[in-house]
């Protein structure tokens, strides 16, 4: 194996005078075929090829007087500093040290190597040196698609999966980057939810475990991926609650005039719907500064899809209410040693009620607990005669104390037949306020009652006397007119007051409730786009949406409300249209905050505008409302009073509304026409956002178009005619 140019000096032995140096070509074989070496030696850094960072590179050095294997070791050095483990590189036979080494930086690295000496040799002076270019490794990145939340900019910060790395190396990798629309789920051409982000120069920074930035370079160009932006939280503040007595309800009065909303960014159109919002409190006990949340509000307007309306909370006071006890006895006359049962009423009450006679608790009869809003309570030590019976409701968190009143018990010393007595109504049950309501008293026991009285009482509003009747064959029908019980839960029972031949007995209580309705529910209206301000009134552009409102609260069974194409003598643009005209949805949903206003929207087969709600198709449409299944709200078993059918339609272009057709006979015939006055309010808005009508956003792109425009354009000057 020869060496170029290796340079070989020598020093004369111990004793010469005579000194000399010289360079020669040499090959290895002729400097080992030397008998004694000179101790004068040279290190020489052997030629290198350019490595890529994380590969290896062979370093090898020469020493020019080969001093032989195990005689000395060879140390190598990157620009004057010593390379890890390349401190005592052996020697070949040849006089070559190589050393390998992958964890040179990327860059140009000066190498030199330095000969330790050994046996006869002297150490070397570092050698010249030579360069070892270590390329940066390339990396393939990819894309992570970003997640934001919406800011009302295109704006993205995008990072990267990195392939490529060396062993456990990390480096951090990322960019700026550009949504392709602000807004949250943008539709795209083709339908889909998607917002492609385009992607901003790479850049890489230092990780762990020794990644450095400046060892890599990334070799793709990363494909755009989809990001995601996500609703902004906006809160609607300025909404107060007002203070309330306890009811045993957690309905709260809430006041919305001073309402508005905060954490929209100021250059979108946002706004919120505060009409048919309820308040609600956290429960129905009394209490300060309860919790009160608020709900029903929604967010209107172009860019209302781009944030989520947070929960709206306030807060508010419920007082403890007053207390109206009421006391049965039963008997209220009877012999002595005979059991008397006293029952006291607190409607919503809790906690216990004492029982007195004339002012003083009775034994036993000490603070009984309420169950269910009743107290009852037994005793036989009554003595002979008069006694002025109380009972006294002793309060709790929501109810002040109080007493009921007197209700007198007779006690006499001598001996009567035991009567018992049962009331029952005539129907089911809940019953209208004006609706008359029929009850049976009956008294078993004892003697024969025929020819006394039996009284109807309602314990709930002081044992007010309803009805008496003359008992026969110990029965009495009670015919209550319309109107004799309020709107509301009552307590009935029979009192039958006895006779010297028989103890006085009273039914059990009865729970009767009454609800508050003056006749049949009937459809006062029904508005088309009724809970849609900005597209209520004569247009008929976009239909969202119809509100069905009754005269009263009520209840619906299922498909109470139905949606079918109107068939009478419809026409469009001159062609009869014998099966109707228009697009059936494939949903109709009926939905209500207050069971007296139905907001009915549709869903499929709809077209669908940037306000996100679905508008019926062109046509002429009939809303049916079946009475069989419409009923007072709490009293399922009465109906409504006749079927109702609404006859609307929907053209877009149309501003203006319908009218008489010249020679047609007004409420019969009508006629829709894209006129005139609908072309000056289409440009208007056409291509305009300051003067941007929803009702005219044919595409639902959130602008008035071109495309909008053709849509306009195909309906310009057609009639959609139809009879009643």
């Amino acid at each position: 194996m020869f060496r170029n140019f290796i340079r070989f000096g020598a020093r004369k032995n111990s004793g010469c005078k005579n000194r000399f140096f010289h360079s020669v070509k040499l090959n290895v074989a002729a400097l080992e075929d030397r008998a004694t070496p000179s101790t004068t030696t040279m290190a020489t850094v052997l030629p290198t090829t350019a490595s890529t960072y994380g590969s290896t590179a062979t370093l090898q050095a020469s020493v020019a007087q080969n001093p032989g294997m195990n005689n000395g070791t060879l140390s190598f050095f990157d620009n004057g500093s010593p390379i890890a483990g390349a401190s005592a590189v052996p020697l070949d036979s040849n006089g070559v040290g190589t050393f390998q080494i992958s964890s040179l930086p990327a860059g140009n690295h000066a190498i030199t190597a330095v000969y330790s000496g050994g046996a006869g040799f002297d150490p070397s002076a570092p050698s010249a040196p030579v360069t070892q270019d270590v390329a940066p490794a390339p990396l393939f990145a990819v894309a992570i698609a970003p997640t934001k939340v919406y800011d009302a900019t295109t704006n993205a910060n995008v990072t990267y999966n990195l392939v490529g790395l060396i062993g456990n190396e990390t480096v951090n990798a990322s960019s700026t980057g550009t949504f392709a629309s602000k807004d949250v789920n943008p539709i795209s051409i083709s339908g889909s939810n998607s917002n492609t982000v385009a992607l901003g120069p790479i850049t890489l920074a230092d990780g762990t475990n020794g990644g450095k930035a400046s060892n890599y370079y990334v070799a793709n160009t990363p494909t755009n991926p989809n990001g995601t932006i996500t609703p902004a939280p906006v809160t609607i503040s300025g909404i107060t609650a007002s203070n309330k007595s306890y009811d045993a309800s957690n309905a709260a009065q809430i006041d919305v005039s001073s309402a508005f909303l905060s954490g929209a960014a100021p250059s979108d159109a946002v706004s919120f719907n505060v009409v048919g919002s309820t308040g609600t409190f956290n429960n129905a006990n009394a209490g300060n500064a309860k919790p009160v949340t608020i709900s029903g509000i929604t967010l209107t307007g172009p860019d209302a899809g781009n944030y989520t309306l947070m929960s709206t909370t306030t807060t508010a006071n419920i007082t403890q209410a007053n207390s109206t006890p009421t006391l049965m006895a039963n008997p209220t006359a009877t012999t002595g040693g005979s059991t008397i049962t006293f029952t006291a009423t607190v409607p919503n009450g809790t906690g216990t009620v004492t029982f007195s006679d004339n002012g003083t608790a009775i034994a036993g009869g000490s603070n009984v607990p309420l169950v269910n809003g009743t107290a009852m309570f037994s005793t036989s030590a009554l003595a002979a005669g008069s006694h002025s019976i109380t009972a006294g409701f002793n309060g709790d968190s929501n109810l002040a104390a109080s007493s009921s009143a007197a209700q007198t018990v007779t006690v006499s010393s001598g001996t009567t037949a035991t009567t018992t007595t049962t009331l029952m109504t005539n129907g089911t049950g809940p019953f209208l306020s004006m609706q008359p309501i029929s009850f049976t008293g009956n008294v078993a026991g004892g003697s024969s009652t025929n020819g006394e009285i039996l009284e109807l009482r309602d314990v709930s509003t002081g044992n007010a006397l309803l009805a008496d009747g003359i008992l026969t064959n110990g029965a009495v029908t009670f015919n209550l007119p319309a109107g004799a019980l309020s709107a509301g839960t009552h307590m009935l029972v029979a009192t039958y007051n006895g006779s010297s031949l028989n103890t006085a007995s009273m039914s059990s209580p009865l729970s009767v409730q009454v609800v508050a309705n003056s006749t049949q529910p009937q459809v006062a209206s029904v508005t088309p786009n009724g809970n849609t301000g900005g597209l209520s009134g004569n247009q008929r552009s976009q239909v969202d949406s119809m509100v069905v409102s009754f005269d009263q609260p009520v209840q619906l069974d299922p498909n109470a409300i139905t949606l079918s194409l109107h068939k009478n003598n419809v026409n469009y643009g001159g062609v009869a249209q014998p099966s109707g005209f228009g697009t059936l949805p494939d949903n109709v949903s009926v939905n209500t905050t207050d069971n007296k206003n139905w907001v009915v929207t549709f869903s499929g087969n709809t077209d669908t505008g940037v306000n996100g709600l679905n508008s019926l198709k062109d046509g002429v449409y009939d809303l049916n409302v079946d009475a069989t299944k419409v009923h007072p709200f709490g009293a399922p078993n009465v109906n409504m009073a006749g079927n109702s059918s609404t006859t609307f339609y929907r053209l877009f272009g149309d501003t203006n509304g319908a009218v008489t057709p010249e020679g047609g006979m007004a409420g019969t015939d009508f006629s829709a026409t894209l006129d005139s006055a609908d072309n000056l309010a289409f440009r208007k808005a056409f291509n305009d956002q300051q003067n941007f009508n929803p009702a005219f956003d044919f595409n639902g792109n959130g602008a008035i178009d071109s495309g909008d425009n053709l849509a306009f354009r195909t309906r310009f000057n057609k009639s959609l005619t139809w009879q009643a």
